[in-house]
């Protein structure tokens, strides 16, 4: 998402509280605000909870490029075990515009969440998230339908051990044009490695004078 002020979810003056669990908040960009998780909280009774979420990798297109959350009173009893980081170049940025709350919520990870491969947001091996949430009633299923372990995994995916098939894509540019590809909206670069499954995207964008005729290939075999 990059379309709105506020990139990946927001919650503009509610007067309640607001539970955001088990979810993956990733590569959002907010055209004149907070990139992923923006939280205005001015109005009596209103609290955020979060639990087991993933927020990284997404940029506030205003002055705080690794703000996150803005005006948020986080309810430190009930949040717990997120993993939030800054910008993808800068993991350790400063995450929080108003105030430090990223001491309030218990066992929060800061690191690089390590995800499956580009454009594919299930956990890969070594990622501190794996096995590292807080269980709660009703935690259900992820994304693919899976139940969540006896102590989950951070985010909308639980690990499930099995590493995804990933092809490298590689791609050339031509002397007058200029060749970009992304996968479900993230730019990548040649030779990316990407799950099996996924789509990837081609821009070819002529240089001034030049047309677009085609696209010559020699293998797209995978």
């Amino acid at each position: 998402n990059n379309k709105g002020s506020a990139g990946g979810i927001g919650f503009d003056e509610p007067n309640h509280k607001v539970t955001v669990r088990n979810c993956t908040i990733v590569g959002n960009t907010g055209s004149s605000n907070v990139g992923g998780l923006y939280f205005n909280n001015s109005k009596d009774g209103a609290e955020l909870v979060l639990v087991n979420n993933i927020i990284t990798q997404n940029i506030n297109g205003g002055n705080e490029s690794n703000t996150f959350i803005e005006k948020a009173k986080v309810n430190p009893t009930e949040s717990s075990k997120c993993l939030i980081t800054g910008t993808t170049a800068n993991y350790s940025a400063s995450i929080y515009k108003d105030v430090g709350m990223q001491g309030l919520i218990s066992g929060c990870l800061t690191t690089a969440p390590i995800f499956a491969g580009t454009g594919d947001y299930h956990l890969a091996a070594g990622s501190t998230g794996i096995a590292a949430g807080a269980t709660y009633t009703g935690i259900g299923e992820d994304l693919d339908h899976n139940a969540f372990a006896a102590t989950p995994s951070i985010g909308c995916y639980e690990y499930d051990g099995v590493a995804p098939t990933t092809y490298a894509v590689t791609w050339s540019g031509a002397a007058n044009a200029t060749v970009s590809a992304t996968v479900d909206g993230v730019a990548i670069t040649s030779g990316a490695m990407v799950a099996n499954g996924k789509s990837v995207v081609f821009t070819v964008t002529p240089n001034s004078g030049y047309t677009y005729d085609g696209v010559a290939h020699t293998d797209w075999t995978l």
